[in-house]
């Protein structure tokens, strides 16, 4: 924490190597709220102090690594909808879905489930931040030629309310607004069926040659 305050605190964090290398870094901002344990409902139909469990598999992914140097964006994005290209690992280990993209568009779809909580019972931003950083990404891969790829190099993301089990099924459609030879910008919503926005967010990509 790097500057604390009674209704609202910032943070700083850095992922590092074993060698020290840096990887990334970030910052946040995040507002204090008085928690009430008896408005922490345990989920439908199960006892809230029994163990769960969860197993998935995933495909390794050095196939879709190939094809991604191989295709243009649209035809390889198109590939994974058709299934005739495994979904990337991490939608499976989150367990959320790509459901379409094309023409500088993507959308992604989830339904938070309990594996997704933090430890104050609710949906961690992370998963938010997943979903966005996805939509925002493959809204611009949409757009690449044969032998260009892209790399996220910033994320902005602002959380507008909190996500429960009640909240229900969550789309993220995201949108190229700023293309560019070298860079683009793109932004993306996370709404529930009703409309609802949960949380905003916008993205810089780097585009580069294989």
């Amino acid at each position: 924490m790097v500057k604390p305050g009674r209704q609202t605190a910032i943070a700083d964090a850095r992922l590092v190597g074993p060698d020290g290398k840096l990887y990334a870094r970030g910052s946040a901002t995040f507002m204090m709220t008085a928690l009430d344990p008896d408005k922490v409902p345990p989920a439908p139909d199960r006892d809230p102090d029994a163990p769960r469990s969860r197993t998935y598999g995933w495909t390794p992914p050095a196939r879709l690594a190939s094809a991604a140097r191989r295709q243009s964006g649209t035809d390889y994005l198109a590939a994974i909808v058709a299934g005739e290209l495994p979904p990337p690992t991490i939608s499976d280990t989150l367990d959320f879905s790509f459901d379409r993209a094309g023409g500088g568009e993507a959308v992604f779809s989830c339904t938070p489930q309990e594996f997704h909580y933090n430890p104050m019972g609710s949906v961690h931003g992370g998963l938010p931040a997943t979903l966005i950083d996805s939509a925002t990404g493959v809204a611009v891969q949409s757009e690449l030629e044969p032998g260009w790829g892209f790399t996220t190099i910033n994320l902005v993301i602002d959380y507008f309310r909190a996500i429960t089990l009640e909240t229900g099924p969550l789309t993220c459609p995201g949108k190229v607004v700023k293309p560019g030879r070298r860079f683009a910008v793109a932004d993306a919503d996370l709404i529930d069926e009703a409309g609802t926005i949960y949380a905003r967010g916008s993205a810089g990509c780097l585009k580069f040659k294989f």
